[in-house]
C-alpha cells in the first residue's frame, strides 16, 4: 500500500513480511505460494530450520518439543517470516535486540526467545517455507525442472526460500522447450 500524498509505502500491522539473509538466499516461488505456506502454519511467526544449534548449542534441551520430531530441529535465522506487529514486537521487547551491544548474535537472541517460550515462534522444521544449506542439508536437495526448484529428499516439502548458508548451489541450465 502506498502513501496517496508521497507515494511511500505505508505499512500496517497484519502486514506479512518475509526476511531472509541478503547475499545467499533465494527465493524460488511467488509471493502467493509463500503467503499460502505461511498462513497453513497458524501462527504469528514461522523462522527458518538448521541441523546446528549456533551460537547456544546448551540450550538444545530447551528447545520446544516439536524439535525432536522436526528433520530440522534448530532455529535459524537467515529466514523467517511473520505479522509486522508480531515481528517488531519480538524484536523490540521480546528480545530487545536494540538494547544489546552491537555484536549480538540475532541468531543466538532468536534460540534464547524460543527456550525461554516455545510459543515465541514456529520453527520451520520440515522447510516446507525455508530450506537451509547447513552441514548435511546439502545432501537432502534435489534440484528438479522447471528450474529454479528443489525438494528435500528427507522430508515431503518443496520449500520456497532457498539459504545458501553461507554456500552456493550451483544448478543447471533449464533444458530448451
Amino acid at each position: 500500500m502506498l502513501n496517496p500524498s508521497d507515494g511511500a509505502p505505508v505499512f500496517r500491522p497484519q502486514d506479512i513480511v518475509l526476511f531472509t539473509d541478503s547475499f545467499d538466499s533465494y527465493v524460488l516461488s511467488d509471493p502467493e505460494e509463500i503467503v499460502d505456506k505461511f498462513l497453513s502454519f497458524e501462527a504469528p511467526m514461522i523462522v527458518s530450520a538448521e541441523v546446528n544449534i549456533w551460537p547456544n548449542p546448551h540450550l538444545a534441551e530447551f528447545m520446544p518439543p516439536s524439535a525432536s520430531t522436526g528433520h530440522y530441529p534448530f532455529p535459524n535465522s537467515g529466514g523467517y517470516m511473520g505479522f509486522l506487529d508480531y515481528v517488531l514486537e519480538l524484536y523490540t521487547e521480546t528480545i530487545r535486540i536494540q538494547a544489546k551491544s552491537d555484536c549480538v548474535d540475532d541468531q543466538g537472541e532468536l534460540i534464547k526467545a524460543v527456550a525461554q517460550n516455545h510459543s515465541a515462534f514456529v520453527i520451520d522444521h520440515q522447510a516446507v517455507i525455508f530450506q537451509t544449506l547447513f552441514g548435511k542439508a546439502k545432501s537432502d536437495l534435489e534440484v528438479l525442472p522447471p528450474l529454479p526448484r528443489y525438494t528435500s529428499i528427507d522430508v515431503t516439502s518443496r520449500g520456497t526460500c532457498l539459504n545458501g548458508h553461507d554456500g552456493l548451489l550451483v544448478c543447471p541450465p533449464p533444458a530448451p522447450p
